[in-house]
């Protein structure tokens, strides 16, 4: 069993993560998780497993997707902030989506309780507060 969230994170470095992972992943979270989220037609933020099963529902009726970790840095001992390749093909459209997105793993006793996601990783290091200074 993993120890650390980034323990918890680099376990899944490299794996592509699909809807069929999500109740392996539960695991991992804490029973009050914000599921915040950028994708087109969600709702922004989704809360406890009930929440994040909901938004994989809703994602999964209009694309197929996965979600693979290519890095983590620790922001913080309860904060990392993963680069991912996100991969999706929507149903209706036909249309394929390859893309890089940035998310902001907040933990709380061990599991995750914040999940954020930013489309650049200016943007993920401004919200998680993190200053990398002038250049």
């Amino acid at each position: 069993m993993t120890s650390t969230p980034l323990e918890l994170a680099l376990s899944f470095k490299g794996r592509r993560i699909t809807p069929a992972d999500i109740e392996e992943l539960s695991a991992f979270w804490h029973p009050e998780i914000e599921w915040h989220t950028r994708w087109p037609g969600a709702d922004p933020v989704y809360v406890g497993f009930e929440g994040v099963r909901r938004w994989v529902r809703e994602i999964g009726e209009g694309a197929d997707f996965t979600q693979e970790i290519l890095d983590v840095v620790e922001l913080d001992p309860n904060r990392l902030l993963l680069t991912c390749r996100l991969r999706a093909h929507g149903h209706s459209s036909g249309l394929d989506l390859e893309s890089n997105i940035y998310d902001v793993w907040t933990f709380r006793d061990g599991l995750l309780i914040k999940r954020e996601t930013f489309t650049d990783e200016s943007s993920a290091l401004e919200a998680a507060g993190v200053d990398r200074g002038p250049g």
